[in-house]
């Protein structure tokens, strides 16, 4: 049975008792001799004079007129009270005085037989408060409270739903709620009431929802070494069956409108969000799709803020003249090892060096230039701060500090990037999918790699690095994601470290490593560690050529192609 009221109907007690004399009352057959009598006591035992009594159908339901509000009467000076002509049925009896209450359920009244209410005592009131729970977003001032048997009526004094109810009898009173809203079915409950003791309801009493139901208790967990948010949320329990979940999302920061941000529908409670912009706020709302594929009223919003586990500390220096990076080292002083040029013009390019802190120190050009299509690690620098560079035409020239060569060799094939474990160099090669060892001297050593997907084969390789401290080497390879796969300096393959979400338009990102961490960077720095992966995402103005570590502090190096030296660090 579903009701929907007006406020025009809507008459709410201001007391506790609202009698309203009737000679007809209940359902039963009328008789003439049918009567209701009892007698009430004061607490001290003393008879209750004056006593207020109501005697009140049972079932009476002060918004449906089907039942009279009963009668009432006043107790004598001996407490006693008597109601005359009653009809069959049955009814409750409700007293008070200025101090005393009572409530006795229920009383039966039989046709032609009089009926004897037993003794009962006045005692101090007792109170109820509690919460009705709506849907989110709907008013909980539309709910009616309606005591049964009693001419009380209640409404929650706020849209969250509390309530309080006061000056009741002691006993067990049946309550029915019912609310001028939608998709909501009439709710029958029972309040047990304690004589002077005021009670709260534990728990908040949940209305039958036949419509669409909206997520509760949506949260957000932010991962800031990830820059992941994760949604997580209550599968609901009542309304509709659930068939999925849309997830909305909202910039505050630039004003954007909720949109929706899942592809493809949520059948799970939680939902990862990893497209978020650093120092950006987000708004997120959810909304259930029911199995007939309609969607329903959205959630509360809940809101966070994309902060990163690191943040730009300061630029160090920029490079000098018209910068166009194409790669950087540091040293083993921290001195800053430069290839730069001018924009998409090979030639001239040159080794410039820094200081740490931003120094001029020396250059020398760089015959033949460097690799303009590619800016791949075309540089490497030993322990004893010797410079190994590659040249546009696959020639790998060795310098001294001053820009003297001290030997250089011509490889066979297309350099992708080169690196260093004491006296061997190893060298990628994206167009034959291989690494070659070589000694100083330029002579070919040994060789790993084929054309595949496979543990030690490679699609597309876009760079290499080696740690002097663990000898091993690390080679990426990148074409729909994002691989580094892990060989020992004899090119013995061991492990490998996925990065699906790096790759854009084919290439991967600028590879570092040091000891235990691993760095890729493109628009975005992902650094894999021994306790996990983490995430900086940056002003996208910031393209870098590469990603180093300092060697004092560990902080991160970032070069862009621009020249400027950013240092990066852990907040």
């Amino acid at each position: 049975m579903k009701f929907k009221i007006t406020v025009a109907v809507a008459i709410i007690a201001v007391g506790f008792l609202l009698f309203v004399r009737c000679a007809n009352m209940g359902t039963g057959t009328q008789t003439g001799n049918t009567k209701v009598a009892g007698v009430l006591h004061n607490t001290d035992g003393t008879r209750a004079a004056g006593a207020k009594v109501a005697c009140i159908p049972r079932n009476h339901n002060p918004y449906d007129g089907s039942h009279s509000g009963g009668d009432s009467t006043t107790t004598d000076d001996t407490g006693a009270y008597k109601f005359k002509t009653m009809s069959a049925d049955t009814y409750n009896i409700l007293a008070n005085t200025d101090t005393g209450f009572t409530y006795i359920d229920p009383i039966v009244v039989t046709s032609d037989v009089n009926t004897s209410v037993p003794p009962d005592t006045l005692k101090h009131s007792g109170s109820i408060q509690g919460i009705v729970e709506l849907e989110p977003g709907d008013d909980a001032r539309t709910v009616f409270m309606i005591f049964m048997g009693t001419n009380m009526v209640r409404m929650p004094s706020n849209v969250s739903g509390n309530f309080a109810v006061n000056s009741l009898g002691e006993g067990k009173y049946r309550v029915r709620l019912l609310t001028t809203l939608d998709n909501y079915e009439v709710m029958d409950t029972s309040f047990v009431i304690a004589a002077g003791r005021d009670s709260v309801l534990p728990q908040p009493i949940v209305m039958n929802y036949s419509g669409i139901p909206i997520p509760k208790n949506l949260q957000i967990q932010y991962d800031t070494m990830l820059q992941i948010v994760t949604l997580i949320w209550d599968t609901p329990t009542t309304g509709r069956p659930v068939g999925s979940y849309n997830v909305y999302r909202r910039n505050i920061d630039s004003n954007t409108v909720l949109a929706r941000i899942n592809s493809s529908p949520v059948t799970d409670t939680f939902y990862v969000d990893s497209t978020g912009m650093q120092d950006m706020t987000y708004e997120y709302q959810l909304a259930v799709v029911d199995t007939s594929a309609s969607e329903g009223v959205k959630s509360m919003i809940d809101s966070v803020t994309i902060q990163p586990a690191f943040f730009i500390a300061d630029t160090i220096f920029k490079v000098q003249g018209q910068a166009w990076v194409y790669a950087a080292e540091m040293d083993a002083q921290g001195n800053y090892v430069v290839v730069n040029g001018t924009a998409y013009q090979p030639t001239p390019a040159s080794i410039e060096r820094y200081s740490p802190s931003g120094t001029f120190i020396n250059s020398w050009s760089i015959p033949g230039g460097v690799e303009e299509s590619y800016f791949y690690d075309c540089i490497a620098v030993d322990d004893s701060n010797t410079i190994f560079v590659v040249t546009k035409d696959n020639k790998v020239i060795r310098y001294d500090t001053a820009g003297g060569i001290l030997s250089q060799f011509q490889y066979p094939g297309t350099v992708r990037g080169i690196g260093l474990l004491r006296d061997t160099i190893y060298i990628v090669d994206r167009i034959a999918h291989i690494v070659r060892a070589y000694d100083i001297a330029g002579d070919s050593l040994f060789a790993w790699g084929s054309n595949g997907n496979g543990a030690g084969q490679f699609a597309n390789i876009v760079a290499l690095r080696t740690d002097t401290i663990t000898k091993n080497i690390f080679v990426e390879d990148a074409y729909d994601y994002a691989r580094i796969q892990i060989f020992d300096k004899n090119g013995n393959y061991k492990s490998s470290i996925s990065f699906p979400s790096i790759t854009q338009f084919g290439w991967g990102g600028q590879l570092e490593e040091r000891n235990d961490t691993i760095l890729i960077c493109n628009l975005t720095i992902y650094g894999s560690t021994t306790n996990g992966l983490f995430v900086f995402k940056y002003d996208t103005r910031l393209v870098p050529t590469r990603a180093v570590f300092d060697k004092l502090t560990r902080d991160i190096i970032l070069i862009n192609r621009t020249g400027e030296v950013i240092r990066i660090t852990r907040k």
